[in-house]
């Protein structure tokens, strides 16, 4: 079936750009804008565009079948080139076709290895169970809670040419879709007729079995690897950058089989490019998809498939009416409006909240992850263990209410129409240190950012460059756990890190003065505050309480969770490095908790303290002390610790692993939530560290490296560095003006081992320091952060 408009061809470039969203168009080879003759397409096509975005959805493809017996039959097709020898690397085992000589990928999640349900499931079948997981009829039929029945036919083919051959020969994915759907006729006598089931005419979407407008409804084209693309050239898909597929099969004047048309708009085209299960279904679904989207969006299917959530977002369903959002207009009629949300995927929940600035929406929808496509949150530690970040097998982190900021592309948003609005929050970041990339074969280093300080107009780690140098996202983040520089976790916190959603005991409120706060794209103060109240143990729903006056919620609520806190050294015994914990965190701004100079809020301090270190675990906290609201600082006398090295005696059972944890409260005695807790390590006497000793294993170096820990520090930081080999060091410290400020190391021989220097601040004002290393020929700088 000719599904697709003038002006979705003239545009067919936007389609699966990995990490792009605006290409240059190469008009060759057949795979181009050219307009087809006016015969090309069925009546009443080139005006849909027009009546669908003025008036309701329609799409250029059927996407809802709710009657009984009618459904979306595609073909897929699984092609695969004669020269194809590249043996996949099972992407942690979870590859799906990864030998060049199995005639098709293998779906690991179902008995017969297919990626699609044959016959339409039983309408009287819970939506969520009425086809098989981890199958595309499975993923529509959940998308659209029970709307939209896809099924499909699936077959291999093997072409008779090399790709060397083709591109002799000036063919590309255009004139190979031909030949591969017509060597797959004769082979397995396919009736095409059997996708021509629809046709389209003004009043929407008509279902005529065998009949329809004798245009095939949709052929997928899964290559599994085209030899040569994109490393060598464009050849095969011909726009100039590599992608991964496009929503089209390039047709440009199409050809007829069993009475039925198969042109431009008759199928997608897509890559496996050798990947899991989860990259190869998001190619497909996401080209599907662009018969219903003309655009990329910043979150949900529509993205690079990188980025890709899988599920559809709030907005997709919206605009593909498989939900029906709760409507909240502005101005507000009432103070305060109490609302439960079920699972999104499976109860379609939601809350679209029109803020005071024109073309500016909260979506707010509860993420329980039911489905197995929910993929709102797929980083994270323990997702990466389970599954390389990627959707499947199921990862059960980062439930909970998500809230999407969706508003006018512009300069304040860096031009993204959606963000979600992180409940870990929006800051400042800085370079802490370069490490190796986590994957063993590639020989560069990642940076692994810190945050600074709390900012409203700042970055949180989703969707996010976070850097104005490195276009690197949050792909690490450090191991408090190791004083090693090359030690980190592998989070993907730019796919979610399981700390975006707000959930009961976690983060419960978002509100003028929480960070993130309810502020619009240009920071103008909405008022509005959004409070956790209670969850549902066994569905997992969530009430929710929101607040349209700013005054009554001040009444009635604690102040937001403290945030951004961190624990340096505070060295009061520098000949052996013995310090205190000292703390530092980002100020709450309540008017309430603010108060005035004799009548203020407090901030409670809390420390729990284990005999080992690990990032996961809750010791048993107990209150330490108390600081003005005024104060964003606390120094620890109760404790006293030594850091590695100087002494004589073994660090057996004398390491200490310290926690921390702050709340603050207001004037009416309401106290917030806790912070995350922040972590430092130390030891109960000076002592040899046998850890460092067991890292280091009393061998050389294997390359040149400098870091500095802690950074930020206040006021003394240690700055270690490795020579593989002898060599004259020069060690040199500059402000941000680059005027010299210390010279730790001045021209000295030194021999090929571990050093270090450590760096006194005391007297040295707050802000951003650098340390440059010249040795032989390594020359290093880095940059450390001053926080007093």
């Amino acid at each position: 079936m000719k599904k697709i408009v003038l002006i979705f061809l003239c545009f067919l470039f936007i389609h699966s750009v990995m990490n792009a969203q605006t290409l240059q168009y190469n008009n060759k080879n057949n795979l181009n804008c050219s307009t087809p003759g006016v015969n090309s397409y069925p009546p009443g096509y080139l005006n849909k565009l027009s009546s669908n975005i003025q008036s309701s959805f329609v799409g250029t493809m059927v996407h809802k079948t709710p009657v009984p017996g009618q459904f979306l039959r595609i073909l897929i097709l699984y092609v695969r080139f004669p020269d194809d020898n590249l043996v996949g690397n099972n992407m942690n085992g979870f590859a799906v076709w990864p030998d060049p000589t199995m005639p098709r990928p293998l779906n690991p999640y179902t008995t017969d290895h297919s990626f699609i349900d044959s016959a339409e499931g039983d309408p009287n079948v819970n939506f969520m169970e009425r086809y098989r997981q981890y199958t595309i009829s499975d993923y529509f039929c959940e998308m659209s809670r029970g709307e939209f029945d896809v099924v499909g036919d699936e077959y291999s083919v093997l072409l008779p040419h090399t790709s060397t051959e083709y591109k002799e020969m000036g063919y590309n994915c255009s004139q190979i879709n031909e030949e591969a759907i017509k060597l797959a006729d004769a082979q397995y006598n396919i009736d095409f007729s059997r996708y021509n089931n629809w046709t389209y005419d003004p009043d929407g979407w008509i279902w005529a079995p065998g009949g329809g407008d004798n245009y095939a409804d949709m052929i997928v084209m899964e290559y599994r690897k085209a030899p040569g693309y994109p490393d060598e050239s464009n050849w095969f898909i011909d726009i100039n950058i590599p992608v991964s597929g496009i929503s089209d099969l390039g047709q440009m004047n199409g050809f007829i089989l069993d009475g039925v048309n198969i042109s431009s708009g008759s199928g997608v085209t897509c890559l496996s490019v050798l990947q899991n299960y989860t990259k190869m279904t998001q190619i497909m679904l996401h080209e599907l998809s662009h018969r219903y989207f003309f655009n990329h969006f910043e979150i949900g299917l529509m993205t690079g498939v990188e980025h890709s959530c899988l599920n559809y977002s709030p907005f997709e369903r919206k605009t593909l009416e498989y939900i029906s959002p709760i409507e909240i207009t502005f101005p507000y009629l009432e103070q305060t409006q109490t609302y439960t949300l079920g699972d999104y995927i499976s109860t379609g929940d939601i809350i679209e909240l029109e803020l005071p600035v024109t073309g500016e929406k909260y979506y707010i929808a509860n993420h329980q992850k039911v489905s197995v496509y929910d993929g709102i949150s797929r980083g994270g530690k323990n997702c990466w263990k389970i599954n390389a970040a990627q959707q499947d097998p199921y990862c059960p982190d980062g439930k909970g209410l998500y809230i999407y900021h969706q508003m006018n592309a512009s300069r304040c948003n860096e031009f993204k129409e959606v963000k979600l609005v992180q409940a870990d929050g929006k800051y400042d970041w800085y370079i802490d240190r370069m490490v190796p990339y986590f994957i063993p074969e590639f020989n560069f280093t990642i940076p692994l950012f810190e945050r600074l300080n709390g900012n409203v107009r700042g970055k949180s780690e989703f969707h996010q460059v976070i850097d104005s140098v490195f276009t690197n996202m949050q792909e690490v983040t450090d191991n408090p756990c190791s004083d090693n520089p090359d030690d980190y976790f592998v989070t993907y916190d730019w796919l979610g890190d399981g700390k975006d959603a707000y959930n009961m005991g976690y983060d419960e409120l978002l509100s003028p003065y929480s960070n993130p706060s309810s502020v619009t794209c240009s920071g103008f103060q909405t008022g509005l505050s959004i409070k956790l109240l209670e969850q549902d143990s066994v569905t997992g729903s969530i009430k929710i309480k929101i607040y349209y006056n700013d005054k009554l919620a001040l009444q009635e609520l604690a102040p937001a969770k403290p945030k951004n806190l961190k624990t340096s050294k505070f060295i009061f015994e520098p000949s052996t490095g013995r310090f205190h914990p000292s703390l530092s965190w980002d100020k709450n701004t309540e008017p309430d908790f603010m108060g005035v100079p004799l009548d203020h809020g407090h901030y409670n301090i809390y420390r729990g303290v284990l005999a080992d270190c690990n990032p996961d675990s809750e010791p048993a906290f107990n209150f330490v002390g108390s600081v003005s609201s005024d104060s964003n600082s606390f120094i620890d006398n109760g404790i006293s610790l030594y850091p590695e090295g100087g002494g004589t005696v073994l660090c057996t059972n004398l390491f200490r692993s310290v926690y921390y944890r702050i709340e603050a409260v207001d004037l009416s005695s309401l106290a917030s939530l806790r912070s995350d807790a922040s972590i430092i390590n130390g030891y109960d006497q000076q002592c040899d560290d046998s850890i460092l000793v067991g890292i280091h294993g009393n061998q050389l170096p294997v390359k040149f490296a400098i870091f500095n820990y802690p950074n930020p520090f206040n006021p003394v930081t240690k700055i270690n560095y490795s020579l593989p080999q002898g060599s004259f060091v020069n060690l040199k410290i500059y402000n941000l003006l680059g005027e010299e400020i210390s010279s730790p190391v001045k021209n000295e021989f030194k021999n090929a081992g571990y050093y270090n220097v450590v760096f006194d601040g005391s007297n040295l004002p707050s802000g951003v320091y650098f340390y440059k290393i010249e040795a032989g020929s390594y020359v290093e700088s880095r940059k450390m952060v001053l926080v007093k």
